[in-house]
């Protein structure tokens, strides 16, 4: 049902990946053995693992404290495992974190409702708690400092033309 109503089916690149997925998992429930099991394993249980992994980064981006560890010990999995469904995409959990929390950032400088907020306190409300860290991240990700992200928000710019080139 609620594949059914996120509307991922209607796209035509994402309705193959998603039957698998599901028929992966229907078959691990019905206890499915030998080579049809490790397949299934391999492709729908350790998908539906790492996506619990990201749903927990998402939610969880804003706690300093969020950690492989705590993800592991959220989801009942070794924080070995966690590290390990991550590796298949090639990126770390902490960069998955970093993202998150760079994202969450970028869109609070932008967000008109939000103009005195210093930006100390949205990079602690993002989960950074090294404001020089945060400010380092922030550049090499943006390409722009999180004064001219919130400048350029205020002058109604994108940010993708805060030092005068689209990307």
């Amino acid at each position: 049902m609620a594949v059914r109503q996120s509307g991922i089916l209607a796209k035509p690149d994402s309705c193959g990946p998603v039957v698998t997925h599901l028929y992966d998992l229907v078959s691990l429930a019905l206890g499915v053995g030998g080579e049809a099991r490790e397949m299934a394993q391999s492709r729908g249980l350790r998908a539906a693992r790492r996506s619990a992994v990201l749903r927990f980064i998402k939610n969880r981006s804003g706690d300093p404290e969020t950690s492989a560890i705590t993800a592991a010990a959220a989801l009942g999995v070794t924080p070995r495992y966690v590290h390990s469904l991550l590796e298949e995409p090639g990126l770390s959990f902490a960069h998955h974190v970093l993202e998150r929390r760079l994202e969450n950032t970028a869109a609070m400088l932008r967000d008109a409702e939000r103009p005195n907020i210093r930006i100390a306190e949205i990079a602690l409300a993002a989960g950074f708690n090294d404001l020089s860290y945060f400010n380092h991240a922030f550049r090499r990700h943006d390409e722009a400092t999180p004064s001219e992200m919130r400048d350029a928000a205020r002058r109604g710019e994108a940010a993708e033309t805060v030092h005068g080139s689209v990307q």
